[in-house]
């Protein structure tokens, strides 16, 4: 009898912690892609699957923003721009907490393994099948998540597929009454960067060192001695922090110490003009 309840209540251990092990991620836990993308995992862990159930109800959506923070259709080959998921709790009861897993496609299936700078909530993780997952990083308190994603430089792809599957869950310790779903954007890839930008040329604006950690001198050849404004812009367009500075010889420096990592555009003006260049924060 004793043999029998240690038995028990080992197999009870190990289940608890499979079931907690999902929470983790299933690329950084178990190896696997479930987003419902071509080559993943049968089971998407979303909908009618582990995590299906109509207690909680979810919608997906996936948004990628320039680093002007415009929402776009259309991608450029070798340009870094932020894709926002977020699980939408539609009925039912209020989830506990949320997940979700990402991938990035290429025309042919081939994941573009080029996701970076994860959110707070978000980790990057390889699966089994050499496709590179942003996914959640435990539990998370919120229903958005957010990575950095750069779209393949060399390619014959004249497309990117971004597939995602998520939950809200009942905090249980298992997939009993939690609820999921998942969904696909495709977006055209175009074949370069576009680099026009005619004030910054006219005003012979540079920026160093780029990446940068601390302090970035910035450059100008065509200007008068003034005052101008710089503002300091996110991937997603918000305005990190904005101060006048006077330019003299045409050199200026900007403490730019505090800024989280990640990619972002500087933005130069006086009056009616503005000059647009961008740098990445190490």
């Amino acid at each position: 009898m004793k043999r029998n309840l240690l038995f028990t209540s080992l197999f009870i251990l190990l289940s608890a912690f499979l079931f907690m092990s999902h929470s983790e991620g299933r690329a950084a836990d178990k190896g696997q892609g479930n987003t419902g993308a071509p080559g993943d995992a049968s089971s998407t862990c979303s909908a009618n699957n582990c995590h299906g159930s109509s207690s909680i109800s979810v919608e997906m959506s996936i948004e990628v923003r320039d680093m002007n923070g415009t929402v776009v259709s259309t991608v450029n080959k070798g340009e870094t721009y932020n894709v926002k998921v977020s699980v939408n709790h539609t009925g039912g009861s209020t989830p506990a907490g949320y997940g979700f897993q990402l991938v990035a496609l290429d025309d042919a299936n081939v994941s573009t393994n080029s996701f970076s700078n994860p959110s707070s909530n978000t980790q990057i993780a390889s699966a089994n099948n050499g496709r590179q997952y942003a996914e959640q990083d435990g539990v998370s308190s919120t229903n958005e998540f957010t990575v950095d994603w750069t779209a393949p430089a060399s390619t014959t792809s004249t497309s990117i597929s971004f597939y995602s599957a998520g939950n809200g869950v009942n905090g249980n310790g298992n997939s009993n009454g939690d609820g999921g779903n998942n969904t696909s954007i495709t977006l055209n890839l175009t074949g370069s960067v576009s680099t026009s930008n005619p004030i910054a040329e006219e005003w012979g604006l540079n920026i160093f060192p780029n990446p940068v950690q601390k302090v970035l001198n910035l450059s100008v050849k065509n200007i008068e001695n003034a005052e101008y404004q710089v503002s300091i812009l996110n991937i997603i367009g918000q305005e990190s922090f904005s101060q006048n500075i006077n330019i003299q010889n045409g050199n200026a420096i900007i403490d730019v110490a505090h800024l989280p990592k990640g990619h972002y555009s500087l933005l130069l003006r006086k009056g009616n003009e503005k000059a647009v260049t961008k740098f990445v924060k190490n």
